[in-house]
């Protein structure tokens, strides 16, 4: 009589072989259960379906090479012989890129990993961060402290999902200043305000909002010059200004 074996398959040939760092993608996988035991769905020792980004593919044995990894649970136990298939969300890590491995591998938790896993080389574009502005809108003539209302569009051209709220949402900053340039001129904003946008902006993806902007006390010509900010992280690169006068 044979000893108990926990053995599986995967069928991973529905799994994108393209991503975006940071960015989830919802795919299906199916697994079969090719041993003598039945999978538990619950419990301390449930048996999961784990996913992870890695540089080095051979399963848990090369574990100190893994980006990531998530374990998702089965629907229900899985008999000897059965198949399930899950539709998974996954994401890989926010910061890397290049040429890798997705590679899915069951473990009973707390107990061991199987043996098994199964591998795709698959293809990490680097996260952009970019904007483009349209501030046709923007008045060029302002009184000295006062405030006026405009609406401004901006497009996602990167390749990251802006989020809207928390504590590195994305913001539009709209300041005066005597130099353009952005956030390396930072030195010569007479005001910076920052605002957030509507609803989180999808790659590609455009938003026109109305914005109140109070110009500074200083007078003369200047400009008013947009930014988006990613706040306590990052200013972006890309920036828009327009001249104007302040009397």
């Amino acid at each position: 009589m044979s000893g108990p074996t926990w053995i599986a398959s995967y069928d991973m040939s529905k799994a994108p072989t393209s991503w975006v760092a940071g960015q989830s993608q919802t795919f299906p996988v199916t697994v079969t259960n090719t041993g003598n035991q039945t999978w538990p769905s619950t419990g301390y020792n449930a048996v999961d379906f784990d996913l992870h980004f890695t540089t080095v593919s051979g399963g848990s044995a090369q574990q100190s090479h893994w980006l990531n990894s998530q374990a998702f649970s089965l629907p229900a136990n899985l008999a000897p012989s059965a198949s399930v298939t899950l539709n998974v969300i996954f994401a890989p890590p926010p910061t890397a890129n290049g040429t890798m491995f997705l590679e899915a591998e069951m473990i009973k938790e707390h107990q061991f990993w199987f043996a098994q896993s199964s591998a795709m080389s698959v293809s990490l574009a680097a996260p952009i961060w970019s904007a483009t502005y349209n501030l046709s809108s923007a008045p060029t003539i302002w009184p000295a402290g006062q405030s006026r209302t405009f609406s401004v569009t901006v497009t996602n051209n990167g390749n990251q999902t802006w989020p809207a709220t928390g504590y590195t949402e994305v913001d539009i900053d709209f300041h005066f200043t005597t130099v353009t340039g952005g956030s390396a001129q930072q030195s010569h904003w007479l005001t910076s305000q920052a605002l957030s946008i509507p609803a989180t902006l999808a790659p590609g993806a455009s938003t026109t909002f109305n914005v109140t902007i109070t110009a500074p006390a200083t007078k003369g010509s200047m400009f008013l010059e947009a930014e988006m900010i990613k706040e306590h992280q990052f200013w972006f690169q890309s920036v828009a200004s327009v001249p104007v006068t302040v009397s």
